[in-house]
């Protein structure tokens, strides 16, 4: 069984349609899969899917320790392709400011737990949905994985502080267990005049540079669908769909991960 966990450095990078999409790509190739929702400051799985039965999360899991793992998953329409939900944010309180130290301590070792556990219940592939930016979950969920995702969007102000993150991460996970890292262009621009693709193209070569000089393998890009952006408007989008309007990208993607 493998692990990853999808993360970026800010919000709005896609990465929750990120986790999903690789999830589907994973069942279509026969590969049993669970996402997990563990962005516990903003979780977005319950805004894309209507599949929640489970009152038990994966908060609730990492809290206690009597649960039982197959309390959290939610079957979904696509078939192989489970959900462990994460509650709301609970309000008037920043979740990640009121958990003591050995909280997040024990939540690694429950973490740790469950990776066993789905792995006996038949797993092939677990998918993190992690936090955005640097903090004891983020890291605690690229600890749990072997392998990771960063996904960014082609802008200077999205990048600014991505250096600065991605070295306190890896200086947390030196020395590790072989893991492989990856970072994903996502939302890229598509351009057909000359010069805009010239100054695409030297802001992309850039930052891969500078991304690759810090360890990290470049996945893939994926474009900007403005069909797909425009039915995620729908209250009950259809994700099998949408990744029908990708699924090439998504595809590849996911052969790359799986020859690791």
């Amino acid at each position: 069984m493998r692990a990853l966990t999808v993360y970026s450095t800010r919000g709005g990078n896609g990465k929750t349609l990120t986790a999903l999409f690789l999830g589907i790509a994973a069942v279509k190739r026969g590969l049993k899969t669970v996402v997990i929702d563990a962005d516990f400051e903003a979780p977005s799985l319950t805004h894309l899917l209507s599949n929640q039965t489970k009152e038990l999360t994966w908060v609730d899991y990492l809290e206690n320790d009597n649960i039982d793992i197959t309390d959290l998953i939610n079957p979904n329409i696509i078939g192989n392709l489970d959900i462990i939900f994460s509650p709301p944010p609970r309000i008037g309180k920043n979740f990640l400011g009121w958990k003591a130290d050995n909280w997040w301590k024990k939540a690694l070792q429950k973490a740790i737990v469950a990776k066993k556990e789905l792995e006996l219940l038949g797993y092939d592939l677990v998918i993190i949905d992690n936090q955005s930016g640097t903090s004891y979950n983020s890291v605690n969920n690229m600890v749990f994985s072997e392998i990771s995702i960063m996904v960014l969007r082609p802008s200077n102000y999205g990048l600014g502080a991505t250096e600065s993150i991605l070295k306190e991460i890896f200086n947390t996970l030196k020395g590790m267990n072989r893991r492989m890292d990856y970072y994903l262009w996502n939302q890229v621009h598509r351009v057909s005049d000359q010069d805009e693709r010239l100054l695409l193209d030297q802001f992309l070569e850039k930052w891969d540079d500078r991304l690759t000089a810090l360890g990290l393998k470049k996945l893939g890009s994926v474009e900007y669908n403005i069909k797909l952006n425009l039915e995620l408007l729908n209250d009950n989008p259809d994700l099998n769909d949408q990744f029908n309007l990708i699924k090439d990208n998504y595809n590849n993607l996911m052969d790359t991960i799986l020859n690791f």
